[in-house]
């Protein structure tokens, strides 16, 4: 029989190659795989019923498809270097004492609110001081106010810091906004998107009952990448790409001809309107052809959607002519800002 050391996972005894975790739950997988080709990163693999996939543009990182209540489990065990899972997950069950860090808070899907939800019979509960109030009343009578959810150490947190008395947390998984309508439960505390589901089961939020503003968010283990500085490039490729993407969102160029004396004089002409005036300024560089007089130049501009009107009508203004715009599909500055702070942290041990 194999000794316990050979059924360790590849990535805790060396391997070179950088393992990606994400999440297999319902729609949370389809939204990360569609999220990650529109990255650069498509995953190829055989059928979704296998577990393992590639990166098709990084020869040299793999992925794992694990359930997200799995994953900060298995990044802390070294299982993978990198990982993607909602922030509500991670904080309620990542090893608080580990050397794991969250380096891309925000990837823009996947939004939702963990939060506490009272029933509507309850008329005078709006506020936590409200269920700060029935709970003592509650606890004076020999009773605890039981609160349904699957995220104790994060409601526990929430309860303690507003000083609700005597609580009771009950965990539950599944239909969680059934539990005061079946008496299982007096209170909830669960992820919340659109709170139809809520409404449907005669349950509101508190006002200021929200604990975690959740969104999908990238994770990484610095002691593995402190290790292989193999894992640790490829790990800045993936980061690079990723904050790009997200740069780029609602951005556009335009890039158009117009006729002048000089690269100076037409920058000039086409900043005299802060809607095109770009990131950093337009780009502006002489066209060469075979009929060309030397006064016609190409300008280049990248503006967000909301300038993108306005600058087009400025461009024909000022003589612009076969104006083209297209999406940008990414936008690097300087450094990538995400792998700087995993780098510093990671220095910061």
């Amino acid at each position: 029989m194999p000794s316990p050391t050979l059924l360790r996972p590849a990535s805790s005894n060396g391997h070179r190659e950088l393992r990606i975790a994400l999440p297999s739950d319902r729609m949370m997988e389809d939204d990360t795989l569609r999220f990650m080709a529109n990255c650069g990163l498509a995953v190829a693999r055989p059928s979704s019923r296998v577990y393992t996939g590639r990166l098709a543009a990084l020869e040299d990182a793999s992925v794992l498809f694990q359930r997200s209540v799995d994953i900060p489990g298995e990044l802390d065990d070294g299982v993978c270097d990198l990982a993607i899972l909602g922030l509500e997950r991670y904080l309620e069950d990542r090893d608080e004492d580990g050397d794991t860090m969250v380096v891309i808070a925000d990837l823009g899907y996947s939004r939702a609110n963990l939060v506490v939800a009272t029933p509507n019979a309850w008329t005078d509960v709006h506020t936590m001081a409200d269920l700060r109030r029935v709970a003592a009343e509650m606890q004076r009578e020999g009773r605890s106010i039981r609160v349904a959810t699957k995220y104790h150490r994060q409601v526990a947190r929430f309860l303690d810091s507003h000083n609700v008395p005597g609580y009771r947390l009950v965990h539950i998984n599944g239909a969680i906004e059934a539990a005061p309508l079946i008496g299982t439960a007096d209170v909830i505390s669960d992820l919340v998107s659109s709170g139809g589901t809520l409404r449907e089961n005669n349950l509101k939020p508190l006002d200021d009952g929200t604990i975690v503003e959740s969104v999908a968010c990238l994770v990484a283990n610095k002691s593995l990448l402190r290790q292989e500085s193999a894992k640790l490039r490829t790990a800045k490729t993936v980061l690079e790409l990723i904050e790009a993407r997200l740069r780029a969102e609602g951005f556009y160029s335009i890039i158009a001809n117009i006729r002048g004396d000089s690269e100076e004089a037409v920058a000039a002409r086409v900043t005299e309107n802060p809607d095109v005036a770009g990131m950093q300024g337009p780009t502006v560089a002489r066209v060469i052809g075979k009929d060309n007089d030397g006064s016609w130049y190409s300008v280049s501009v990248v503006v967000p959607i909301n300038r993108l009107t306005p600058g087009v009508d400025h461009l024909r203004r000022i003589g612009a002519s076969g104006v083209v715009v297209f999406p940008a599909h990414y936008v690097f500055e300087g450094q990538c800002h995400a792998y700087q702070r995993l780098v510093q942290s990671m220095e910061a041990r």
